[in-house]
């Protein structure tokens, strides 16, 4: 995937973000369900397609992980706050009594708790390796 596709991706998870946002601004509030699930749905999407952590892969010279050169922008609660502000929902001398401020930091502390959660506990893959059989393989039976 190139980063163009990958910066796609992300703009694209902000703004799904934002608009759930703006569309639940007249709602008391939006820790409870039906609100909570859908800013969910939108997590597990980008998680799935893994926009929430930094890739890392095996150097053999070093013997250690290292970070992949060609990494895609990470989804974090501090990016939902920068794409917020860059967008002029919030701004920064909002007071703790907003509730555009009380909402926007719900979402940040559930999307680090989330990201949290699934990488010590990643969910099962979406699609099945394929079995390949080798040549070795087929010559031991």
């Amino acid at each position: 995937m190139s980063v163009k596709e990958w910066r796609l991706r992300s703009e694209k998870a902000h703004v799904d973000i934002l608009r759930l946002l703006k569309l639940y601004e007249r709602s008391m509030s939006i820790d409870q369900e039906p609100y909570k699930s859908d800013f969910f749905r939108v997590f597990f999407d980008a998680f799935r397609r893994r926009l929430c952590s930094i890739h890392r892969r095996f150097d053999r010279a070093t013997r250690m992980t290292v970070q992949c050169k060609a990494q895609p922008p990470i989804i974090s609660g501090h990016s939902i706050w920068k794409y917020a502000v860059a967008d002029g929902w919030v701004h920064a001398n909002m007071s703790e009594a907003d509730k555009r401020y009380r909402d926007i930091q719900d979402v940040m502390r559930w999307w680090d708790d989330w990201t949290y959660a699934l990488s010590s506990h990643p969910p099962p893959r979406m699609w099945k390796r394929k079995q390949v059989t080798t040549r070795r393989a087929l010559d031991t039976d």
